[in-house]
């Protein structure tokens, strides 16, 4: 998981604007409890989409740090059981 959680980042910085990553990150920080640096890379998400103007995506976005921010559950994976 470490090892998964490296490769992330450093896809984050050699894709800098590329938000999708950026959630993806967040989300595997947040379900490593590494609360604040999953918080920052959600928030960069929402940044990043917020200056693409990709307002549906920024709604999404909105209420999932919210959500998780109230204490909300972690989405589901949605990649299928093998």
């Amino acid at each position: 998981e470490r090892r998964a959680m490296l490769i992330l980042r450093e896809a984050c910085f050699a894709a800098e604007s590329e938000p999708t990553i950026w959630v993806h990150y967040g989300l595997s920080c947040l379900r490593a409890r590494r609360r604040d640096e999953g918080f920052r890379a959600l928030a960069h998400a929402l940044w990043l989409r917020e200056r693409t103007r990709d307002n549906a995506r920024v709604r999404v976005m909105r209420d999932l740090i919210a959500h998780l921010s109230g204490g909300g559950s972690l989405p589901l994976s949605t990649r299928k059981a093998a």
